[in-house]
């Protein structure tokens, strides 16, 4: 038969025979089968005494030697020459199954042939053989934007590989694991299992960073709902805006709140952004709302009413405290102010001027007046006849002058005068008499002009002056007579008064 395959051969001393290994091989993917043969040969028959062998075997795996022990060979082998199937002989076989692991191994053999009878007939053969390593593949990182990535690692076939936990880092963004293409999602996380028999390069997968911006009324209400900032994006804060209710204070104020934006801490005042603006910072916050405060102080007003005195100008009492009221003194002609009271008719609560004024409570004051008083007495300043009565003049109330008037020859009374040479104040008969006195007594006395033209009707003095004219008849203001032509005993038409001129009387 042919020599096996791998085999190799030692001889005996004196070449009396020889020895040889021969293994083969049978491969799968985790394991390495070794079938082994030890053969012997001799040119000599094995009736001859000294061709009575014996062997060891010994199987060494790396430092690790296994002895098989000696065995008694009696085996008949032809005499002759060569190596042929009549004198070879397999003296012992064996397999051995390997497990393939993440390195190749080595496996030593030998075997030891000896000549019981013949001294110095000791032969050996030896070979060794390679247990090859598991099929491997390369596990890759690409940070994929990011810095960082863990180094590659090396995969065994059927072997479970724990990936690196080593994470990559890149600024503004989580890593959240590894895809197996650069656009892909989360595959693996870190840390995790790869079993799959395949090289593989494995992409970070990022999440940009988000960030929560809160908001806090801040004593008020309404707040915005958080919103979320993402790394690198601006974000336009909220247009809502909170609102915080009034209240009346213990002095009767009232605290109102109007929001002015944003802080960044609830004691500041400081207000950073605005409702609506834009934030741009990389972080999370909580807004705080910045309130203007409003202190409207609880007042009451204090109104003077003076009728038709001079004005006093009104004033404002805050709740809580006293005022002084107006020490001003109100002016009224023919009238002396009094007091001022509650109500105007006098009849109320009186207050001073100056007074102090402490009750919570709008307050309308009446001035009380105390009206002037003198006497008006009539002079017939050289006339004589009838003259009006004597009278009292009470501010504020005129009184009409009577139509009753003096006589004097050749002299008509049109007008009463203050002086007694007519320089003073005039006044006409069925005329208002408006002066004003406080105290003391007032003389009319009769203002007389002479007359050149007497013209009467029904007995009463209505002029004292005859004025012709071109185009107008009528009476003047200061009692002419106004016409383009006097005849005696004629009636003249004056408006709506029918003058009948009865005598004239010339000088």
């Amino acid at each position: 038969m042919a020599a096996p395959s791998n085999t190799v051969w030692g001889s005996i001393v004196g070449g009396y025979g020889r020895i040889g290994i021969a293994v083969t091989f049978t491969d799968t993917a985790t394991t390495r089968k070794a079938d082994i043969g030890v053969w012997f040969w001799s040119k000599y028959s094995v009736s001859d005494q000294y061709n009575t062998l014996y062997y060891d075997r010994k199987l060494t795996s790396g430092t690790a030697t296994t002895s098989r022990g000696n065995v008694s060979i009696n085996t008949t082998v032809d005499s002759g020459s060569g190596w042929s199937t009549s004198n070879q002989v397999k003296i012992w076989s064996d397999s051995v199954t390997h497990t393939r692991g993440t390195s190749a191994t080595t496996i030593y053999l030998s075997a030891k042939l000896q000549t019981v009878e013949r001294v110095g007939g000791i032969t050996y053969a030896s070979m060794s053989y390679t247990v090859p390593a598991l099929a491997s593949y390369k596990v890759s990182y690409n940070a994929n934007g990011g810095s960082g990535a863990p180094s590659a690692q090396t995969k065994y076939y059927g072997k479970t590989l724990t990936l690196s936990s080593t994470k990559p880092t890149r600024t503004g963004y989580t890593f959240k694991g590894w895809a197996t293409s650069a656009s892909g999602s989360v595959a693996y996380a870190s840390g995790a299992s790869y079993t799959a028999n395949a090289a593989v390069t494995l992409y970070a997968v990022w999440q940009k960073i988000t960030y929560t911006v809160k908001y806090n009324a801040n004593g008020g209400t309404g707040a915005p709902s958080n919103q979320t900032k993402t790394y690198g994006v601006n974000l336009t804060l909220s247009s809502t805006k909170p609102t915080r209710a009034s209240y009346v204070d213990e002095n009767g104020s009232t605290i109102s709140y109007t929001f002015k934006g944003w802080a960044t801490s609830a004691s500041s005042s400081t207000v950073a952004y605005k409702a609506g603006a834009t934030y741009t910072a990389n972080a999370s916050i909580t807004l705080y709302a910045v309130w203007a405060v409003t202190t409207t102080v609880m007042t009451y007003d204090i109104v003077y009413e003076t009728g038709d005195g001079t004005e006093v100008t009104s004033q404002v009492k805050t709740k809580g405290t006293a005022i002084t009221l107006r020490s001003t003194i109100p002016t009224r002609d023919g009238f002396t102010f009094s007091k001022w009271n509650t109500k105007s008719d006098g009849t109320g609560t009186n207050y001073n001027a100056g007074a102090t004024y402490s009750t919570d409570a709008d307050l309308t004051l009446y001035a009380i007046w105390t009206p002037w008083i003198h006497t008006v007495t009539f002079n017939v300043n050289g006339g004589s006849g009838s003259v009006p009565s004597n009278f009292t003049k009470t501010g504020g109330i005129d009184v009409v002058l009577s139509e009753t008037v003096p006589v004097r020859n050749n002299y008509i009374c049109y007008a009463w005068s203050t002086n007694a040479d007519g320089s003073g104040k005039v006044y006409h008969a069925g005329e208002a008499y408006d002066n004003e006195q406080n105290g003391g007594t007032v003389t009319l006395y009769a203002k007389w002009e002479l007359t050149d033209i007497l013209i009467y009707t029904n007995g009463n003095c209505k002029a004292r002056t005859f004025i012709e004219t071109d185009d107008f008849l009528g009476f003047g203001n200061d009692g002419s007579v106004h016409g383009a032509e006097f005849i005696e005993g004629t009636i003249v038409d004056l408006g709506s008064d029918n003058v009948h001129f009865v005598e004239i009387i010339e000088r």
